[in-house]
């Protein structure tokens, strides 16, 4: 898997995205398919040679992707004539956003950090509230347009909240990301798990 920074271009016109002239092998053909996150979209395709790690995109592209910054960069690889970024990795939590300046929040923010140098896109969500948090290497900047996700990392600290029907609502509606602590341990459910391995 490779790492490219992703250009947007405002005066390239509909989904147009110009790749590397080395990805030429692998898709051959002049359009595909491009997905970010859970977000996909149909793009017509042009080489260029002296693109190396660079992608360029149209904004049409990136609003249909739900990408909101430019010079991102992302992981990207063929798939049966797809071309996948990612991954995407939400951390969604219930601790309301003060200026970033709750220890969580820095949590976040090195978590976010790490995820850049390695080519994955990292965001807050907080419950109940329609915009998202990103870290931009200076401040936290809050939009509306972001992918959906491959990844979940779950920071709610309500075990009143994982029991209710909302909550349930929106892991259904995740059906298609991976969900890590996707619910509170309880003390018995942990005791069975060890009791029953034998090299406890």
């Amino acid at each position: 898997m490779d790492i490219c920074t992703i250009q947007i271009d405002h005066l390239l016109q509909g989904n147009q995205i110009f790749l590397p002239l080395s990805l030429k092998k692998e898709l051959i053909q002049y359009t595909c398919t491009v997905k970010l996150g859970q977000k996909q979209a149909h793009a017509s395709v042009q080489y260029k040679q002296n693109l190396s790690n660079e992608i360029v995109i149209s904004q049409p592209l990136a609003d249909d992707l739900r990408l909101p910054e430019n010079r991102v960069k992302l992981q990207f690889y063929v798939n049966k004539g797809t071309l996948i970024f990612g991954p995407v990795v939400m951390i969604w939590t219930d601790v309301p956003f003060k200026k970033g300046l709750d220890p969580f929040y820095i949590f976040c923010k090195e978590m976010i950090t790490v995820g850049q140098k390695n080519g994955i896109f990292t965001y807050v969500q907080v419950k109940n509230y329609p915009k998202g948090w990103l870290w931009n290497g200076d401040r936290w900047k809050e939009t509306a347009a972001l992918p959906e996700p491959d990844v979940i990392y779950n920071r709610i600290h309500s075990r009143k909240y994982e029991n209710t029907s909302a909550f349930a609502a929106l892991k259904s509606k995740w059906e298609d990301a991976i969900i890590f602590n996707d619910h509170f341990l309880n003390k018995w459910s942990i005791y069975e798990l060890l009791f029953t391995d034998g090299q406890v």
